[in-house]
């Protein structure tokens, strides 16, 4: 078992090539205290915070018109890698969990606006 697992580990790492675009999807419900304009603007607050710091992660709010749940919104995040997702991942929360950041600012926003139902990482080609 524990040769199986070591096996599917390393065929996983391998097969996530470093140079291919990283999309970081997460859908949620809207919680009824905010518009979807409310929820853009604290997008577009937070690209503003993350491209101020040089970061390359930058999110779209997608809200489907065509789906078999059109009750959801999904953020969409890209960054150029996956590595460079995980690293701006980790700096974004250490600043968010610090209190009174732009960071927290945001996440404390964002927790009044909607319940987190999934989230999914994509690799593009």
């Amino acid at each position: 078992m524990k040769k199986l697992l070591i096996i599917v580990l390393g065929i996983t790492a391998f097969g996530l090539k470093a140079d291919m675009q990283y999309m970081d999807v997460i859908k949620y419900e809207l919680t009824g205290n905010c518009s979807i304009a409310e929820i853009a603007s604290i997008k577009d607050d937070f690209n503003k915070i993350l491209k101020g710091q040089g970061q390359d992660y930058q999110a779209e709010i997608w809200q489907p018109i065509e789906s078999d749940d059109t009750t959801v919104v999904y953020w969409v995040g890209r960054a150029p890698t996956f590595p460079d997702f995980a690293q701006e991942f980790t700096d974004y929360f250490e600043q968010a969990t610090k209190g009174n950041t732009p960071e927290a600012g945001i996440e404390e926003s964002m927790l009044n606006c909607r319940t987190e139902l999934s989230r999914s990482g994509f690799l593009v080609q």
